[in-house]
């Protein structure tokens, strides 16, 4: 495929699940911003992007971070969980988010989806990671999950409907598949469940 210099900025974005950077990727990162004379910038869903790079470098760079373990985004791949440090670092903590994550995205990883919905997960209600303000959002409590789905920012933002509360794992697992199979089957490109909510067929209409 030919890439437009002009018109597409030329970057790759390294996935990281629950904002982690594995030390042997971290090192081959700092190598190859430098050799290229790459900018890294941290996103606000907790990956890594590299810019700046010429087109006929992208393949050799991506490689490069494949060979030390790096998943790079690519349309379609389902979203890594955007998540708060939870009970390794902050002592409100209820939930090892890591945890968490690492399991969403052992399950659904594979999947093919269509953009553009987003997962938050936060430790605890007062939600760091802005999990209500997120398509998908999972907050603990000492009683379980709460899930929201339908929030948003942007330039209209909107807190998300609660739709299930005190979920233990296994609910939240079976939740999120019901959201991602609906959101497979009635959106076109490009849809936040914010705009979904109001479907006829939506799986949870009711606030809890």
């Amino acid at each position: 495929m030919r890439i437009d210099e002009k018109k597409t900025p030329l970057q790759v974005t390294v996935l990281l699940t629950a904002g982690r950077v594995p030390t042997r990727l971290l090192s081959e990162v700092h190598d190859v911003v430098r050799q290229y004379g790459l900018s890294l910038y941290l996103t606000t869903a907790q990956n890594l992007r590299l810019l700046g790079m010429r087109a006929e470098d992208i393949t050799e760079i991506q490689d490069r971070l494949v060979v030390k373990g790096a998943t790079i985004k690519a349309l379609g791949m389902f979203p890594v969980p955007r998540v708060c440090v939870g009970e390794a670092g902050c002592k409100l903590g209820l939930i090892d988010t890591f945890d968490i994550s690492k399991k969403i995205v052992a399950r659904f990883g594979p999947r093919k989806v269509k953009p553009k919905f987003k997962i938050a997960i936060a430790a605890c209600p007062a939600s760091c990671a802005n999990a209500l303000s997120t398509d998908i959002g999972l907050v603990a409590t000492r009683a379980g999950y709460d899930i929201y789905v339908g929030g948003k920012g942007g330039i209209k933002p909107a807190v998300g409907r609660r739709i299930v509360r005190k979920a233990d794992e296994d609910k939240v697992f079976e939740v999120i598949e019901n959201l991602v199979n609906f959101h497979q089957e009635k959106t076109g490109e490009k849809q936040r469940f914010h705009k979904l909510l109001e479907h006829p067929e939506f799986p949870y209409p009711q606030a809890v």
